[in-house]
């Protein structure tokens, strides 16, 4: 059975909270680069911390898929497994009752 390893959902929620505060550092910057008093060769600079964050948010929440994905993967393993032991245990309380049925 493929367990759903606590590390995956505490590196996914780390992951999408590094990611909220990336998001909220490109926003802050945007928003400076706004402002009509920034000289241009600040604002180049300011122009490439937000794509630098930008990339780095993308990496963040790219990694952080992946492991929602193999969380959703063992997820779907555990609820086939638990429907296939029902239907086991199913079919041998059927077979139970047949043979107690044959004993009477």
């Amino acid at each position: 059975m493929n367990d759903i390893a606590p590390r995956d959902w505490i590196q996914a929620a780390l992951l999408l909270v590094s990611a909220g505060g990336f998001i909220a550092m490109a926003k802050m910057t945007a928003e400076r680069l706004t402002k009509v008093e920034a000289r241009e060769q600040d604002r180049d600079k300011r122009i490439a911390d937000v794509v630098a964050t930008a990339n780095m948010t993308a990496a963040l929440l790219n990694r952080a898929i992946v492991t929602l994905e193999r969380v959703e993967a063992a997820v779907s393993t555990r609820e086939r497994n638990c429907a296939e032991h029902g239907a086991a245990i199913r079919h041998l309380d059927a077979e139970v009752n047949r043979l107690r049925d044959a004993a009477d």
